[in-house]
């Protein structure tokens, strides 16, 4: 596939899709679960198709910035999230 535009509204539309199916066969009680299950397939697909087909194939070269990246990502985000509550 060499046009990639509507992949990403595909996604959300088949991750709509999935958790309204949920909300139709799952008891009440396994609601909370639904997020998880609609949406880990999803990130899990594009962690995939980012390393074989990038976008920018420059962005998946190492610039020596792990340490910047781990510190955004297990610190900063969580607090924004926190603080956005």
């Amino acid at each position: 596939m060499k046009n990639w535009t509507l992949f990403y509204p595909f996604i959300i539309a088949a991750t709509l899709v999935v958790g309204s199916m949920l909300l139709i066969l799952l008891p009440d009680y396994l609601f909370v679960l639904i997020p998880g299950i609609a949406i880990f397939p999803a990130i899990l697909l594009f962690i995939y198709l980012e390393k074989k087909r990038p976008f920018n194939s420059i962005w998946n070269q190492d610039a020596g910035d792990k340490k910047a990246d781990l510190i955004r990502t297990f610190l900063t985000l969580p607090t924004a999230l926190k603080l956005g509550e």
